[in-house]
C-alpha cells in the first residue's frame, strides 16, 4: 500500500499531526484543553490520538461557541486591547521612543 494512500485511510491523528491540520500551536492546542475547549482524546497507552469524528465535532463547536464560551472569547479580546493600549502608552512615554529621538543633520 502506498504512502499517500495509507494517509488517507487515517481515521485518528497525534495532538502535533491534529495541530498542523487545524493550523493551531501545540500551545494553542494545551490552552484550549486547560479551557475545556480541545477535542476529545483517545488514550492508548502513553499515546495520545483525536479521532477524526472528534475533530469535526470540535470544529463545530469551535465555529458556534457557546453563551459562556462566547463571551469568554470576548474577555480575552478586551484583555488583549487593554495591554496593547498600556503598552503603547509606555512606548510612547519611554525616553527612547523613536519621537523623542535628535534628527542627524538637522
Amino acid at each position: 500500500m502506498s504512502q499517500r494512500l495509507m494517509e488517507l485511510d487515517r481515521q485518528a491523528f497525534s495532538i502535533q499531526e491534529f495541530c498542523f491540520r487545524n493550523s493551531i500551536s501545540p500551545t494553542t492546542y494545551f490552552k484550549l484543553k486547560r479551557a475545556n475547549c480541545s477535542p476529545v482524546e483517545m488514550k492508548l497507552g502513553k499515546a495520545v490520538r483525536i479521532s477524526i469524528e472528534a475533530e469535526k465535532a470540535w470544529r463545530q463547536e469551535r465555529e458556534r461557541p457557546s453563551d459562556t464560551e462566547a463571551r469568554l472569547i470576548e474577555l480575552e479580546a478586551e484583555a488583549r486591547v487593554k495591554r496593547a493600549k498600556k503598552a503603547g502608552a509606555a512606548s510612547v512615554a519611554s525616553p527612547r521612543h523613536v519621537s523623542k529621538r535628535r534628527k542627524v543633520g538637522a
